[in-house]
């Protein structure tokens, strides 16, 4: 359940804002804002952790209701009765960002934070799903992993912390996980140790930006290259690789001279 991660007010809005695909690039005024309202809606039902009545209230409730279920909240200027194409838009982008949602099961209460935290811990926490389940589940994992790595960066730096692995096969069948690119700059004084595998280098700048893409590979320290088809991902690999100049030294030696010697 969202709920079990969520153990102060910020917690709400990163585990909204995990669920979005908001970029600050193409500044969309409704994904931005489906973060506040379900930052807002995971609040509003924190005390009996009703995964059912939040999907009901996002998803199936009509525009009056929806504005109706908001009206003491924060997001109550955005989402009213008074402007409901608004609140329509809003609508139905959460509802599409949270659809994976509807598949968990009620009444979980597995918390990622509480085990990192636990010292006696020593397993793998696999999240994973099946290729036919990917596309749908994608937000979800993307979120959990987040909150993995968010949970990890609240470890204390200055105490001896174990070596936490991260092991992402296929970075690019995830969504953008906003808390990554921060935590291969960062982690490593937490005990942070990331491996991720991806197959070129166009998926990843269509989710991160060709900058923000850039500065990631440059963090990972250690590379293992295998065969590359692509033209632009085999170009680039082979810089990352680095080059050296290669000076070949000839020299002509006239035959009359060849034969003197030889005599």
């Amino acid at each position: 359940m969202p709920w079990n991660d969520c153990f102060e007010a910020a917690d709400f809005h990163d585990i909204a804002s995990s669920f979005s695909n908001y970029t600050p690039k193409l500044d969309d005024f409704f994904a931005k804002n489906a973060e506040l309202v379900l930052s807002e809606a995971l609040k509003l039902y924190k005390d009996d952790k009703d995964i059912i009545k939040l999907i009901h209230t996002i998803i199936y409730s009509d525009n009056r209701q929806f504005a109706k279920a908001f009206r003491n909240t924060a997001v109550s200027g955005i989402i009213s009765e008074s402007a409901l194409e608004t609140s329509a838009g809003i609508q139905s982008t959460l509802g599409k960002n949270i659809t994976s949602l509807q598949y968990l099961k009620p009444g979980g209460s597995f918390s990622i934070k509480e085990w990192f935290s636990n010292s006696n811990e020593t397993g793998w926490l696999f999240i994973t799903a099946n290729p036919s389940q990917r596309a749908t589940l994608c937000p979800l994992i993307s979120a959990w992993i987040s909150i993995a790595i968010k949970a990890l960066m609240c470890r204390n730096p200055n105490h001896d912390n174990k070596n936490m692995w991260f092991m992402l096969d296929e970075l690019l069948a995830l969504q953008k996980v906003s808390s990554l690119p921060v935590a291969l700059a960062e982690s490593r004084k937490y005990g942070g140790c990331f491996v991720a595998g991806l197959q070129n280098i166009h998926q990843l700048e269509a989710i991160y930006g060709a900058a923000e893409c850039a500065s990631m590979l440059d963090l990972f320290n250690s590379k293992f290259i295998f065969r590359v088809s692509d033209q632009v991902t085999a170009y680039k690999s082979a810089l990352t690789l680095g080059e050296q100049e290669i000076i070949e030294t000839q020299e002509n030696c006239p035959m009359a001279q060849i034969l003197c010697e030889m005599g």
